[in-house]
């Protein structure tokens, strides 16, 4: 994403951080879509809460029904807990899908600001420059801008504002287990911050992996002629 950043081309908040800037420049693909998106989390967050009733059902069949021996009863709840299921499903395949299409336009956003970017460049700057090495950054940088906007908008932050509401429940029903919790968690930030620096290494290294084996492959595909004429195969 610092990528896309650089090749924005806005020129304001130079001298903020780049993870800043290149936050603000991506936010700026959703500018037309903000309304959409948070209608679109309260569904995500209210089809998680879904499942609260539904277990609720549950352990009433289990608790009293069942031993009562209410088979009439017993199939009305089983009708319900299908039906709920049913209901929960198609807001899944909804909300997948608006979110989808929400993503899919911001990144073919950004994709057309690097292609003007690109085409605001010098001769001089393409007689130097690798050219495998940008049509790299252009493809694979925005797919895995889109696979992060997927799960950004579709799991991260519904999952962040539910745990704050199970956390207000928390501290409602037990502040003892919440304390317990809440001195757990800076233990877990200082694991999970150092583990961090050790993926993000790796996936780094990873990429530039990729990259070069894009690049490879590119060259191979474009220098295909030449290479059967020079019998250059097995090099």
């Amino acid at each position: 994403m610092s990528r896309a950043a650089q090749v924005s081309p806005s020129s304001d908040n130079r001298l903020l951080p780049m993870n800043i800037r290149a936050w603000q420049y991506y936010g700026k693909s959703y500018e037309e879509t903000y309304l959409r998106l948070f209608l679109i989390i309260l569904a995500s967050i209210g089809q998680s809460f879904l499942h609260l009733p539904i277990l609720l059902f549950i352990r009433h069949a289990f608790d009293d029904v069942i031993p009562a021996g209410s088979s009439h009863l017993l199939a009305l709840i089983g009708v319900t807990i299908v039906f709920m299921y049913i209901v929960n499903g198609g807001i899944t395949l909804y909300t997948r899908h608006v979110i989808l299409r929400t993503t899919k336009l911001a990144i073919q956003h950004l994709r057309d600001e690097i292609l003007k970017k690109l085409y605001s460049f010098s001769r001089t700057y393409y007689s130097e420059a690798d050219r495998s090495k940008l049509h790299t950054t252009a493809i694979q940088d925005t797919e895995r801008l889109d696979i992060m906007s997927n799960a950004l908008v579709a799991q991260l932050i519904p999952a962040l504002l539910i745990s704050v509401g199970l956390i207000a429940v928390l501290m409602y029903l037990n502040s003892l287990l919440f304390l317990v919790m809440a001195s757990i968690v800076p233990l877990l930030f200082a694991v999970s911050k150092s583990i961090g620096k050790m993926v993000r290494k790796r996936v780094y290294a990873f990429h530039r992996s990729f990259e070069t084996f894009s690049r490879g492959m590119l060259f191979v595909l474009q220098m295909m002629d030449l290479t059967r004429i020079q019998s250059a195969e097995y090099f």
